[in-house]
């Protein structure tokens, strides 16, 4: 099993979690000087507001966003699926749900978690 590394950013004065970012990946958006919420002690962060970012640093933004929202609805969409499935044909030990793009219902789930 495959280890995915948590960072936790910390507050510099009372060791409050400030920031929790899966595998290093931030958006790079939110207050460049945050305040902690248990102390109150502001902070110099890695973050930018959307008016301060470059055209680079927007265009990332988007790009992550963008493969979050594909992720997330190919999960939906095979999620959907694997749920009908075993609704029509109950549970066997060891299935795993293989995502079928042809049928329609794929396509039905990918939307709305899409949206």
């Amino acid at each position: 099993m495959a280890l995915i590394p948590i960072d936790l950013h910390k507050c510099p004065n009372c060791q409050e979690a400030v920031e929790i970012r899966v595998a290093g990946v931030s958006s790079g958006l939110g207050p460049s000087h945050p305040a902690c919420r248990r102390c109150g002690q502001v902070f110099s962060s890695d973050r930018r507001e959307w008016a301060d970012m470059t055209f680079a640093a927007r265009r990332r933004y988007f790009l992550w966003s963008l493969a979050y929202m594909l992720a997330g609805a190919g999960v939906g969409g095979t999620g959907l699926q694997g749920a009908l499935r075993v609704m029509d044909l109950g549970f066997r030990q060891g299935w795993i749900p293989e995502p079928d793009i042809e049928k329609p219902i794929f396509w039905i789930g990918f939307v709305s978690w899409l949206a």
